[in-house]
C-alpha cells in the first residue's frame, strides 16, 4: 500500500515537472492564495474569525462558537502567515528542480486554507468553490493539462444553467448600487442574455485550436470579468483570470502526442476515463439542489455542493426574538449581514439562533427565542413564509446537509 501511494504521488509530481505549462500554471494557482489573503484583509475577515465577532457556523461544525477563542491579534497573525506562505508557494514553482517541494507545499497550503475557511460560514464564496476544485484537480487527478481546461469550461456551463431564470434575464439580480461596468441600465437584460450564451455555447471555443475562435473566446471571457468588477469586487475577476491562464500556457507550450482538438476528443470519447469521471462528478453536484423540495434560491438547501453564482437576489425579513421571563422581548432583525449571497440563507440565522441560546444559557432573565423569517425573489410581489420556530432553544434542532430540513417551510 505504501508503495502504491508513493508511486501515485510520484506520477502526479512528474507530470507537473515534465510539463512547463503545468509548472507555470502551478504558480498561477499558488498566486490565487495570495489573492485570497488580500481579499480576506480587504474584507476584514480577521475580525469575522475572532472572538469579537458574532459567529455563523458551518452545519458540520454547529457549535463552533464554543471554541471561538482566538483574539483579533492571533487571527491576524495566522492570516499574515498564510499570506507569506502563499507568496513562497508561487516562487517554489518557478525552478523545475523545486517542483516536488512546491507540490507538497501546495498540499499543505490547501489544508491550511481549509482550516481557516471552515471557521466561519461567512468565509464561503463561489470563488473558493472553483479554486478548490481546480487545486484538487491539479494536485490529484492525472492528465492535468486537458482536465483543467475541461473543468474551467464546465464551470461556465454550470453557471449558465443557474442563470436560466427570470431574475437573471431581466437584470433584477443586480443591486441598483452595483451595476456592471460600461453597461447602460437599459442594456443590462440584453447583456445578461449574452452572458448565458457566452457561458453555455461560446465557452466551448476555449477548447478549439483555431486562432480566431480560441482568442476570440478568451477575449470575451476577459472582458466579461472586467465588466463584472463593480458587482463582485476585485477578487473574482483576478482569480478567474489567474485560473484561465492554463489556456494560453497550453496554447503556447504544446505537448507532442497529445490530442490538441479537445472539443472533438471529449465528445468522441477519446479522453482518459478521469476526464469523464471529473465531468460527471462536477455536474452531479450542480444538480444536487434540485433533489431538495422547494425553491433552492430561497431555502439554499443543497447549494453547499454546487456553484453559488449571482443567479437570483432574494429579499427577506424577519427576526430572532429574544424573550425574557419578565415578559419583555428583543428583536434582532433579519437580514443583519451584508454579504448578498448568504444574506437570506436560513442557515445563517439558524446558527445565530443557536449562538444566542448558548450565549444566554446562564442568564436567569432569559426564557427562550423565536425564529421567524419570510422571503421572496425580487421579481415576486408577495413574501413566502420560510421559517417559523417558536421557543427555538427548547427544541433539539439541527441543520441537515444531505436531506431536507423540516423546519424550513417549502
Amino acid at each position: 500500500m505504501i508503495r502504491l501511494i508513493k508511486t501515485y504521488f510520484k506520477r502526479q509530481i512528474n507530470e507537473i515537472a515534465n510539463d512547463q505549462a503545468l509548472r507555470f500554471y502551478g504558480a498561477c494557482v499558488a498566486f490565487c492564495h495570495v489573492l485570497t489573503f488580500f481579499f480576506w484583509r480587504a474584507e476584514s475577515l480577521d475580525y469575522v474569525l475572532s472572538n469579537q465577532a458574532k459567529p455563523v457556523c458551518w452545519p458540520f461544525l454547529e457549535n463552533c462558537f464554543v471554541h471561538r477563542n482566538f483574539s483579533l491579534h492571533q487571527v491576524d497573525t495566522v492570516l499574515l502567515a498564510f499570506g507569506f506562505l502563499a507568496g513562497v508557494g508561487v516562487l517554489l514553482f518557478l525552478p523545475r528542480r523545486w517542483v516536488k517541494a512546491a507540490y507538497f507545499f501546495q498540499v499543505g497550503m490547501l489544508i491550511f486554507k481549509l482550516l481557516i475557511f471552515i471557521w466561519d460560514f461567512r468565509m464561503r464564496m463561489n470563488q473558493h468553490y472553483m479554486l478548490h476544485f481546480v487545486i484538487l484537480t491539479y494536485l490529484f487527478i492525472p492528465h492535468k493539462r486537458a482536465n483543467l481546461q475541461y473543468l474551467l469550461v464546465f464551470f461556465y456551463v454550470g453557471a449558465a444553467f443557474l442563470k436560466m431564470n427570470r431574475e437573471w434575464v431581466t437584470g433584477a439580480v443586480f443591486n441598483p448600487d452595483y451595476q456592471p461596468l460600461f453597461i447602460p441600465g437599459n442594456w443590462i437584460p440584453a447583456a445578461c442574455v449574452y452572458v448565458i450564451i457566452l457561458e453555455l455555447i461560446i465557452i466551448w471555443g476555449m477548447l478549439s485550436r483555431e486562432k480566431w475562435i480560441f482568442w476570440g473566446t478568451f477575449f470575451q471571457l476577459g472582458l466579461f470579468h472586467v465588466v463584472s468588477w463593480p458587482v463582485v469586487g476585485f477578487f473574482y475577476p483576478l482569480l478567474m483570470i489567474s485560473l484561465l491562464m492554463i489556456y494560453p500556457l497550453a496554447y503556447f507550450m504544446p505537448r507532442g502526442g497529445e490530442d490538441s482538438r479537445l472539443f472533438a476528443a471529449l465528445f468522441l470519447f477519446r479522453q482518459p476515463f478521469s476526464t469523464y469521471v471529473l465531468g460527471a462528478f462536477f455536474f452531479f453536484l450542480q444538480f444536487v439542489p434540485g433533489f431538495f423540495p422547494g425553491d433552492s434560491r430561497l431555502t439554499a438547501e443543497g447549494r453547499l455542493f454546487s456553484l453559488h453564482m449571482y443567479d437570483a437576489r432574494p429579499v427577506c425579513q424577519g427576526a430572532l426574538t429574544l424573550k425574557y421571563h419578565d415578559g419583555t422581548k428583543e428583536d434582532l432583525d433579519i437580514p443583519a449581514l451584508a454579504k448578498p449571497r448568504i444574506r437570506c440563507d436560513p442557515l445563517v440565522y439558524f446558527s445565530r439562533a443557536q449562538w444566542q441560546c448558548w450565549k444566554n444559557r446562564g442568564d436567569p432573565r432569559f426564557d427562550n427565542l423565536d425564529y421567524v423569517m419570510e422571503a421572496r425573489l425580487t421579481t415576486e410581489r408577495n413574501m413566502r413564509p420560510l421559517v417559523d420556530i417558536k421557543d427555538f432553544c427548547g427544541k433539539d434542532l439541527h441543520y441537515h446537509i444531505f436531506r431536507s430540513n423540516e423546519w424550513i417551510i417549502k
